[in-house]
């Protein structure tokens, strides 16, 4: 499990994630510290789908709303193999729950 830390949204979340939408980083704040939930799920899929920096990009989140977000998130069909795996990659990393993927076992 990674440690937590608390991060300000970064510029590079506009040119790979949200280069689709006229969307700034002072938007992206209001949007993960708003009551609204589907925002927040809004700015977690993209990173999720989208980031170099998936892990990095997560912080931005407060803790139990990252965790909660880790728990309702459901992967797409679209790029689900590649989402799945990452997926699981990244709740093992920050939540600490433990899956198999079988590409990254080590063979005997």
């Amino acid at each position: 499990m990674i440690k937590y830390i608390k991060e300000k949204p970064h510029p590079r979340l506009l040119k790979s994630c949200f280069w689709d939408y006229n969307i700034n980083l002072e938007d992206i704040e209001k949007y993960i510290s708003s009551d609204n939930w589907q925002l927040k799920k809004f700015v977690f899929q993209k990173i999720i789908s989208n980031s170099p920096d998936v892990l990095s990009d997560l912080m931005i989140f407060n803790k139990n709303d990252l965790l909660k977000l880790l728990t309702e998130y459901k992967v797409p069909k679209f790029n689900y193999k590649f989402l799945h795996r990452r997926f699981q990659i990244i709740r093992h990393l920050i939540a600490g729950i433990n899956t198999k993927i079988l590409e990254l076992e080590w063979k005997n």
